[in-house]
This record gives structure tokens, sequence and C-alpha cells, in this order.
């Protein structure tokens, strides 16, 4: 009878706690490597031209590098990916003559993924505060977008800053990742 009764009650003290625990917010680090090789491989190298740019809008690197804990360092990637994706969605790549060549099925695949992973991951927001240098950063490519003789430029900006945020959180933080 008290085996039985000690039997129930660890029984029952094992289901308490697995409906306890709380799922740990993360991004899955196969689709943040898929999304970092895609980007990776989308065109040329940053264009030596666009080097004067480089002052107009500088990622605010401290913010990943300064990261201590995996919450941290998920919600800068986050950040900057969810950035990057209202770049893509308020503007126009350019097109024709003087245009880059970007791979257009590898940045429709980075843009799927960078959605996923914003969707994955709006857990990692949730009740953050806004970071103002991301804000700025990301408000200082938007204007080089809009100028036609820098739009090019802006874009390289962008892409070379998400791979730069993806390759660091994925080599100094990969513990962080699922």
């Amino acid at each position: 009878m008290i085996v039985a009764l000690v039997v129930l009650v660890l029984r029952l003290g094992s289901v308490h706690v697995r409906t306890a625990a709380v799922p740990v917010c993360s991004l899955p680090e196969n689709v943040v490597l898929e999304a970092h090789n895609l980007l990776r491989d989308l065109g040329a190298l940053f264009p030596v031209h666009c080097l004067p740019y480089n002052a107009n809008a500088t990622f605010p690197c401290t913010a990943l590098t300064n990261a201590t804990q995996c919450r941290q360092t998920l919600r800068v990637l986050h950040r900057a990916l969810r950035g990057a994706e209202q770049v893509f969605q308020d503007n126009r790549l350019p097109h024709g003559e003087g245009a880059f060549a970007w791979d257009q099925r590898k940045l429709d695949h980075f843009q799927n993924l960078q959605n996923r992973l914003v969707r994955d991951g709006g857990c990692l927001s949730a009740g953050a505060l806004s970071d103002p240098h991301l804000s700025s950063y990301f408000g200082n490519v938007t204007s080089l977008l809009q100028q036609q003789d820098s739009a090019i430029c802006g874009w390289s900006l962008l892409r070379r800053d998400v791979l730069w945020v993806l390759n660091t959180a994925l080599r100094r933080h990969r513990s962080c990742f699922r």
C-alpha cells in the first residue's frame, strides 16, 4: 500500500513538473545557417565604390558583441532580421541598367527563411524595448535606398551587415540555437 502511494505521488509530481515547464524561446540553428549561406551566396561581394557610404549607415556592432546571454543575442538577431524584412517590404531593389545582379531565386528563398525566423522569434521581442541604435541604422539604410545614386550601396550595406549579424551569432553564440 505504501509503495503504491509513493508511486502515485511520484507520478503526480512528474506530471506537475512537465506541465509547469515553459518552453524556451529560440531560433533553429539550421534555418539561421541556411539563411546565412543564401545571403552570402546571393551575388558579388561588397562593391568598392560603396565604401564612402559606410559612414552613412554603420551597423551598431556592439549590440551583438556586448551580448553576454543567449536571450540578448537572439533578440539582436531577431531585431536585425525584422528590420531588414521591413526594409525589403518598404523598398524596391534596383532593376535595369546599373543594378546589381543578385540571384533572385536565392533572394526569394532567403526572404522566406527570414520571414520564418522573424515569425518564430516573435517571443524574443515580447516586453523588450526597441533599440534606438538599430532603429537609427535601418533609418539610415532606408535613406540611402531612397536616393537613386546610392540605392545599390544601401542594399549592399544591408546585405553585408545582416550577413555579419548572422555569422557572428552563429560563430560566437552557437549554443543559443536549438
